[in-house]
């Protein structure tokens, strides 16, 4: 009786063990995507202060450029939280 009650728990034991790694795995894959946008991020405000300094020395073509890379910048990093979040895909928002 006390050998089943000993065997069981160390059953128990191992697949508690066996679970640890598998939970800090999903845990990374979602501090990875967090950390992704933050390189987006920087990107987005190195992007605005160049259209600053363009259209403060009056060169118009390199601002409408640095604002089309802006946008298509916000774009990318609205897409990727809304990647992290898929539960608004079943209200009918899909993040356009």
């Amino acid at each position: 009786m006390k050998t089943k009650l000993i065997t069981r728990g160390l059953i128990a034991g191992a697949l508690m063990m066996l679970m640890v790694p598998t939970a800090a795995m999903a845990h990374d894959g979602c501090y990875r995507e967090y950390r992704h946008a933050g390189w987006r991020e920087r990107d987005l405000a190195h992007d605005r202060y160049e259209l600053q300094r363009d259209l403060a020395y009056g060169n118009w073509r390199a601002a409408r450029a640095e604002r089309a890379d802006i946008q298509r910048d916000e774009w990318n990093l609205h897409r990727d939280r809304f990647e992290q979040y898929p539960y608004y895909q079943r209200y009918g928002y899909y993040g356009y």
